[in-house]
């Protein structure tokens, strides 16, 4: 199995993305925790995103409840940190909201397995991807293994893993807290990668009554198509199929 982007264009979609840097609760986390001064402007923006989530760490005690020291914080922010132990996955929820908080664009997309359909199994796994504006691309952060995966020293998306499996492409791993090993990782992340989604969630004002419709844009493999419920004819009609890599995986202009 493979997914091939087609040469014509499925559709042009203009999909939206909030601008982070104007979210009044996203500033104040900005100032409160001085996230400027870990970013450096002559680094990529790659190596910036390595270097806030060191900085998340080495600020997180044993207990993981450093950062809730403050009072100061937004509840869906203190909600995260006002704990005496961090699960795995929080710390990439604290890791997408800094992001978001320093106005990288981010957002949540879902794996499913054809298996996810059957009411015996559910292979779904998440995922959230960011996009760098130097390379204008996107590329993944495991949320629950705080996970990313380069070829090349290159960030990949999931969609470019899923090419990279078929392929048999080297891979390097950046696996910082080793809840499960690198090659445990690989195994299991590898059947997920069949179906991809996103909701589109952002502001429409200046799209076509077409895409203010729609709730959510789905990636199949070409000459394939999504098992969208049959009783379920709003979620049917509300939602985007495209075997086309480029409408998934758009150059935003930020």
């Amino acid at each position: 199995m493979s997914i091939r982007s087609k040469k014509e264009i499925q559709r042009e979609l203009l999909v939206p993305y909030p601008n982070n840097l104007e979210n009044k609760l996203l500033q104040k986390v900005r100032q409160e925790f001085q996230l400027d001064s870990i970013i450096d402007q002559k680094e990529s923006d790659f190596r910036n995103i390595l270097n806030l989530r060191f900085w998340i760490y080495s600020n997180l005690d044993k207990n993981g409840n450093t950062f809730a020291e403050s009072e100061k914080h937004p509840k869906y922010l203190a909600d995260i940190t006002k704990k005496e132990n961090f699960h795995i996955s929080e710390y990439s929820s604290l890791s997408k909201l800094f992001l978001q908080a320093l106005g990288y664009t981010a957002r949540k997309v879902k794996l499913q397995n054809p298996g996810s359909f059957s009411k015996k199994d559910s292979f779904t796994h998440f995922l959230y991807e960011v996009y760098l504006n130097d390379l204008k691309k996107w590329f993944f952060i495991d949320q629950q293994y705080d996970i990313i995966i380069t070829k090349d020293g290159i960030p990949l998306n999931a969609v470019e893993l899923q090419l990279a499996f078929i392929n048999e492409e080297e891979l390097e791993v950046i696996n910082p807290l080793k809840k499960t090993s690198s090659e445990e990782y690989l195994e299991l992340v590898g059947p997920y990668l069949y179906y991809f989604s996103t909701d589109l969630n952002g502001k429409y004002n200046f799209i076509t009554r077409f895409l203010r419709s729609k709730t959510k844009l789905i990636l199949v493999p070409q000459y394939e198509d999504f098992p969208l419920p049959k009783n379920n004819l709003p979620k049917s009609r509300s939602s985007i199929i495209t075997s086309t890599i480029s409408d998934f995986y758009p150059a935003l202009d930020n």
